[in-house]
């Protein structure tokens, strides 16, 4: 019998601090856009509570079992390109988290397949005294600092200064349930100027090298 040999190429984590609903987005945006480009790719959280992502994304989120990460990759086998693992941490014990994104990164090894781990720019793990413009150490190992443009849709409004988009709340995209895509569905005429700017959005983050760095085949 032919051995299949696994699609999975990809394992990224986004390392954020579990009160820090915005740093939630990369993994939010990075699924919408494996979706638009249809790469099969699983949106998962470590947390073993319901949090942020579970209420936004809803049964979209699949459990990562902290103690089940051994064998990580051959248990997702051909079901997935990319794992997108979402991994709240308390800022103020973060030792407790080294021995999590450690596991993952031996994992990683062990199935011979891309690792990459990151916090959001801006965010509570980005800031200083905790980390800094390159990153955080935790664990064993670097957590890098991704561009905050690519990855939310409610920041690059600033930067273009549309009134329109600036007079929305910046949980716009925060509603129960609703992943990202579905923003793109709502028809009524008072969403059409945001769905466009989504679009547009969306659009851009597709083109950026830190995306195509996690999604796309090495």
């Amino acid at each position: 019998m032919t051995e299949v040999t696994p699609t999975l190429h990809t394992i990224a984590l986004n390392v954020r601090a579990q009160h820090d609903t915005y740093s939630a987005m990369p993994v939010r945006v990075l699924k919408a856009i494996a979706d638009l480009d249809d790469i099969p790719a699983v949106l998962a959280t470590t947390s073993v509570v319901e949090d942020h992502l579970y209420r936004v994304e809803g049964e979209h989120v699949h459990a990562i079992n902290p103690s089940r990460i051994d064998g990580l990759a051959r248990r997702a086998g051909n079901t997935c390109d990319v794992i997108l693992v979402d991994i709240p941490v308390d800022p103020d014990d973060l030792q407790a988290s080294g021995g999590l994104v450690d596991s993952f990164r031996a994992e990683a090894r062990a199935a011979d397949i891309r690792l990459k781990v990151f916090t959001m720019e801006g965010g509570t793990l980005s800031q200083p005294p905790i980390g800094n413009h390159e990153g955080l150490v935790l664990g064993r190992g670097l957590v890098s600092v991704i561009p905050a443009y690519d990855f939310d849709p409610m920041l690059l409004r600033f930067r273009y200064r549309f009134p329109l988009m600036e007079s929305l709340p910046d949980d716009h995209l925060d509603r129960r349930d609703q992943p990202i895509l579905t923003y793109l569905e709502d028809s009524s005429t008072k969403s059409e100027a945001f769905r466009v700017w989504l679009d547009v959005s969306l659009q851009h983050a597709r083109q950026s090298r830190t995306v195509r760095s996690i999604l796309d085949r090495p």
